[in-house]
């Protein structure tokens, strides 16, 4: 493969994963409202502390790559709705962190469930060959991703 069809096929793979970045948002708009919440970003940020318990906004912000304004006004956001508690540090009580409540880990998981639906039935209209060889495509390419090998936390990004 020359140059020129790696560039091309970068490109088709960056708008086909953004078609359907786009797609399961717009799928799962109404999930989110019903959790109480009001974008995927806020989900990323319930989706990270679900899955790794309490953090400093600080180290939130690094993990998810945000600036730390962005994480500290979601959090002002997120806590007034209950769905994050602010709590002092144990580790250093001059700080806080941010921790999950029940209703954190029942809307994460009700947002994966609906995303994981919403997917299941677009993946159930390919034929067997075609989803194996998708799957084979891109478990191949992630192997290939820099780093530790870790994903990403935040549930469903999209």
């Amino acid at each position: 493969m020359s140059d020129q069809e790696r560039w091309d096929a970068a490109l088709l793979l960056l708008d086909l994963a953004s078609q359907l970045g786009r797609e399961m948002r717009q799928h799962l708009e109404p999930e989110l409202r019903k959790q109480g919440l009001v974008s995927p970003l806020e989900l990323r940020v319930c989706g990270a502390i679900d899955d790794l318990g309490p953090q400093r906004p600080i180290d939130l912000a690094r993990l998810l790559h945000l600036p730390i304004s962005t994480v500290s006004e979601l959090s002002d956001r997120l806590v007034q709705a209950g769905l994050l508690l602010r709590e002092r540090n144990p580790q250093d009580r001059r700080s806080v962190v941010l921790a999950p409540t029940v209703k954190t880990h029942q809307a994460v998981q009700a947002l994966r469930r609906a995303a994981a639906g919403w997917l299941a039935d677009v993946l159930g209209r390919l034929d067997e060959e075609t989803l194996h060889d998708l799957l084979q495509g891109l478990r191949r390419t992630a192997e290939q991703l820099p780093g530790d090998g870790e994903r990403s936390c935040g549930g469903s990004e999209g």
